[in-house]
């Protein structure tokens, strides 16, 4: 999706937006101001029905109503109809019968141009009437009975009287324009976007104006009628040529130039024949042309079935926004349009039926949620807000200065409060109404990628992994992609998300997400590459901790059958009873050792060192040897430090074999152990003054390859970065390890 940069010339969608928001305003003003400043009689005057075809006055709501009711001394019991009107003062002059045709609210029903010209020049007449001062009414009752009352009209309408229906079809032409242009000003570019635009631009050219002449009280001046009446017809046909042009550039271009200009020229030159009134009648010369735009709306819409008939994410746009246009627009032609050609009555106001074009920019709202309409995101509808935010702060600040006299910099600081405090949460709330789409907390999705990560067996951890996708997108489809990907990919126009290998699943692809009412989107890219970044992560971290349980399983395992198997079989075939026991008493105290390892126990050095020398103690008893193993005086801080398994193995395998070496080979007569603590670092030494090594059995390699040899310690000594030192004395050999205690700084 390609998006144009806000820095273009064409400016920001925001200033873009807050423009049309200004203009928007600006033509509802300009036909607000236009209907207040006609002159009114304060009476609510409609249609009546029966053969008469009177006015009726509405004696209830009429501000002048209770004046009408005391020239027939109370309110009368049957309907009060205006017979006539004319001028009162001097002479006076002849009064003026009207008809029920005299105010109807939209002229297009009269059945042709002569009938329209003569109602255009009565309300000429009337218009002139009210202008110059008192004019006379002739009311007549339910009984026949006839008063004549003189009335003064106001200069100008009050701005209350205005009827609902008037800010009704205000407001549906200031919507339409509003969304039309926020699409324009996202994809300024696009030619189906600024056609969509000028279908905006068309609602007011036919709401406006009618909001004027069909809620008028009696009368407009004929020529501004009937500029007003063609401003209508004019603001129709540009609308059904723009809706036209819109269907044949998207969602696929299937129209060249001329194409495209041919509804403009022939609705154009329509429009024309109207306006010269060359038709009979509005029917001919204004609905028939709409009719027959509709009718080619559906056309366009059917050819670009056909052209998205391979296009999924088209046709989706396609299917949502086609229909809002048929539903709105066609029930609009339906209903009115037709009973006007047809010469039967319409079943609802034509200012209450502008209301079914509010249906095509709810689709259009609903669509660019779901179906991305004209390549539009997310982000979208935070122009929308901002400018909207923006808006809403100058006409506060405006009403604040003009309406209620603050003062400026006072309104101004209550139009930021305002907005700050009422405005802002309401945007927040309509955002994610709006935007909707499932989103996750970071550490939420942090838990969920471990939870997947060391999830114990690969089948579970796939399932698992499938789960969190579906709860991220909730894809109507996924499935093992054909090709894998090395990272998450959008494609089919946002239908399809490739998704790589992860968590020992295969590649997959996810389709139609969010239950198929939407696309993704580069934020849901991001997420994926996010979600895929943070599972290589844990997977490694699970590696590394499986790699480390195995490393420590094995070194179990290797002590179990090379140190305790070793000595429960030389224990077994010994003939030496004592010797034997000696070998079962090693035993069990490595089974001790190892047991301990398992349950992940720590011991501190002091009672590692203590039980060693206790050991030692009984291993030398009747051998002859003298064991001189100081004890300090004052207890080392060191000696708490605990020793995990690998090193408190290391260090009592080696001074058990150092013993067992002096006791069974070295013919010794004492042993010396001393122990340092220092640097980081704990150093044992043990010297006997026995025999030694001689040229047959060379230092460091004695029994090696027995299992519990010395060989065997220098590799483990060294496998934790220590290091197994042999040398021969003078008077025997001495042994020295040294190894890193854990947790301290060397």
């Amino acid at each position: 999706m390609t998006v144009r940069r806000w820095g273009s010339p064409v400016g920001s969608p925001v200033a873009m937006m807050v423009a049309a928001t200004l203009f928007a305003l600006l033509c509802a003003a300009a036909a607000t101001g236009l209907a207040v400043l006609q002159p009114s009689l304060g009476l609510w005057l409609q249609a009546g029905d029966g053969e008469d075809g009177s006015v009726i006055v509405d004696v209830e709501h009429s501000r002048n109503g209770a004046a009408v009711a005391a020239a027939f001394g109370g309110r009368p019991a049957a309907p009060v109809r205006l017979a006539a009107i004319g001028p009162a003062g001097g002479d006076g002059g002849p009064l003026h019968p009207l008809t029920a045709e005299d105010v109807i609210p939209e002229p297009d029903v009269l059945p042709t141009y002569a009938v329209l010209a003569d109602f255009f020049g009565r309300q000429s007449l009337y218009a002139g009437l009210l202008r110059r001062g008192p004019v006379i009414l002739l009311l007549r009752d339910g009984t026949g009975a006839e008063r004549r009352v003189t009335v003064t009209p106001d200069e100008r309408r009050d701005v209350g009287s205005l009827p609902p229906v008037f800010w009704f079809q205000v407001a549906v032409g200031v919507v339409g324009l509003l969304m039309s242009l926020w699409v324009w000003a996202l994809r300024p570019g696009d030619r189906g976007a600024r056609l969509f635009a000028l279908v905006g631009l068309s609602m007011p050219g036919f709401t406006l104006p009618a909001a004027v002449y069909s809620t008028r009280e009696l009368a407009l001046d004929g020529t501004l009628f009937r500029v007003l009446s063609d401003m209508n017809a004019a603001g129709a046909m540009t609308f059904g040529a723009a809706m036209i042009g819109v269907f044949l550039s998207y969602p696929r271009r299937i129209a060249g130039p001329v194409a495209l200009a041919a509804p403009f020229a022939v609705f154009g030159a329509w429009l024309l024949a109207h306006l010269l009134r060359l038709p009979e009648g509005h029917g001919d010369g204004a609905h028939l042309p709409t009719l027959l735009e509709m009718l080619c709306i559906v056309g366009a819409i059917a050819a670009q079935w056909w052209a998205t008939r391979r296009d999924p994410v088209g046709r989706a746009a396609l299917s949502w926004l086609g229909l809002s246009v048929v539903v709105g627009a066609g029930a609009f032609v339906t209903l009115m349009s037709v009973p006007m050609l047809t010469g039967t009555e319409a079943p609802i106001p034509q200012g209450y039926a502008f209301g079914f074009f509010l249906l095509i920019h709810a689709g259009l709202t609903l669509g660019l949620r779901r179906y991305r309409l004209f390549e539009l995101g997310d982000w979208a509808f935070r122009v929308m807000l901002a400018a909207l935010g923006l808006v809403a702060l100058l006409l506060l600040d405006m009403v604040l200065v003009a309406a209620l006299r603050f003062d400026q910099n006072l309104a101004l600081g209550l139009s930021l409060l305002a907005v700050g405090f009422l405005y802002l949460p309401l945007r927040d709330v309509l955002m994610r109404r709006l935007v909707g789409t499932r989103t996750i907390p970071d550490h939420e999705l942090f838990a969920a990628v471990i939870a997947v990560a060391f999830t114990a067996t690969p089948e579970r951890r796939v399932a698992a992994w499938s789960g969190l996708l579906r709860r991220l997108f909730d894809p109507l489809e996924m499935e093992p992609a054909a090709a894998p990907v090395p990272r998450p990919v959008v494609a089919g126009d946002g239908v399809v998300l490739e998704m790589p290998p992860t968590a020992g699943a295969p590649g997959l692809r996810l389709r139609y997400p969010w239950g198929g009412r939407g696309l993704f989107t580069p934020a849901q890219l991001s997420m994926a590459t996010r979600l895929c970044e943070l599972m290589a992560r844990a997977e490694s971290g699970r590696e590394a901790y499986v790699r480390g349980a195995a490393a420590e399983r094995q070194r179990i395992a290797r002590d179990l059958h090379d140190d305790l198997g070793a000595r429960l079989l030389s224990a077994l075939h010994q003939p030496d009873l004592d010797r034997s026991r000696g070998m079962v008493r090693e035993a069990m105290a490595d089974v001790r050792t190892i047991v301990r390892g398992l349950s992940g126990e720590r011991q501190p050095l002091g009672q590692v060192l203590g039980d060693l020398r206790h050991e030692t103690v009984q291993r030398l008893e009747g051998s002859g040897i003298t064991l001189r193993w100081p004890v300090a005086a004052e207890p080392d801080p060191a000696e708490d430090l605990p020793l995990d398994y690998a090193t408190c193995r290391t260090l009592t395998a080696t001074v058990r074999e150092a013993v067992s070496n002096a006791i069974r080979h070295a013919g010794a007569t004492a042993l010396d152990v001393s122990v340092d603590v220092s640097g980081g670092r704990v150093t044992v030494a043990v010297t006997d003054d026995g025999t030694g090594f001689g040229p047959s059995r060379p230092i460091g390699t004695a029994a090696a390859g027995s299992g519990f040899g010395l060989g065997n310690m220098a590799v483990r000594a060294a496998e934790l970065g220590g290091r197994l030192d042999i040398t021969a004395t003078e008077r025997g050999t001495r042994m020295e390890l040294s190894l890193a205690l854990p947790g301290t700084a060397p």
